[in-house]
């Protein structure tokens, strides 16, 4: 099995200086050419590839996936993407995006679709984090709604407060905003072990034991 000419013809040359895995999938699912990201990962050559199910071997798997954007590009015309999470090799998990374009002959017939998979795994963290922040924030602010606007506030609690150094109100304030203890460093431009040290220090002035009671007991206090 080849890449019919039309094809091979200065497309698999731009194709191969993409620096994410490209494979060109034919109509029954059978790979036409894969770039050399693809052929290092399967630890294999092209002519050991060419010909092999896509979702064998690029996925491992014995049936075609529920949601694959191939199928989509064969099925509509248009190009396709889906979000794909993968076990790695140490057994993290791997997201990627994956794009699938249609591939046409000089009569507009879709003959093959081209895969990408773009890696968005920092990606993924980073939203996974800012979603934690959040849920931190959610339970601070829930934790205030509860107490009792008319209890005044324990004299222990005030004096604690107010025992605060400058630089612990900064760090407890980008804390209750759902900030991690390295983004709270490199906004400071202070190290990671420093923050770490303000935080425990602060935890106990205002004689909390976590972050968001305290982001809820700063709020409370109206240190924030």
């Amino acid at each position: 099995m080849t890449v019919p000419n039309f094809i091979a013809a200065g497309l698999t040359a731009v194709l191969s200086d993409i620096p994410d895995p490209v494979s060109v999938i034919s109509p029954d699912y059978r790979i036409l050419w894969s770039n050399n990201v693809v052929l290092e990962y399967l630890k294999a050559n092209l002519d050991e590839v060419r010909g092999r199910l896509c979702f064998e071997a690029l996925l491992g798997k014995q049936r075609q996936c529920p949601v694959c954007p191939v199928r989509l590009v064969f099925d509509s015309g248009q190009s396709s993407v889906v979000e794909k999470s993968f076990a790695g090799p140490d057994g993290s998990v791997i997201w990627r995006e994956v794009r699938a374009y249609p591939i046409r002959d000089e009569a507009g017939v879709v003959v093959a679709a081209i895969r990408i998979g773009f890696d968005i795994t920092e990606k993924k963290r980073r939203r996974h984090a800012r979603a934690r922040r959040l849920e931190a924030l959610e339970s601070a602010l829930r934790d205030l709604s509860r107490a009792d606007k008319a209890e005044p506030i324990d004299h222990s609690e005030a004096e604690g407060a107010r025992a605060l150094t400058a630089r612990e109100l900064g760090v407890l304030r980008l804390l209750a905003n759902g900030l991690t203890n390295k983004e709270i460093a490199g906004i400071l431009c202070i190290s990671h072990h420093t923050v770490k040290s303000h935080v425990a220090h602060l935890f106990d002035k205002l004689g909390v034991t976590h972050r968001a009671e305290a982001a809820a007991k700063a709020a409370r206090l109206k240190l924030i």
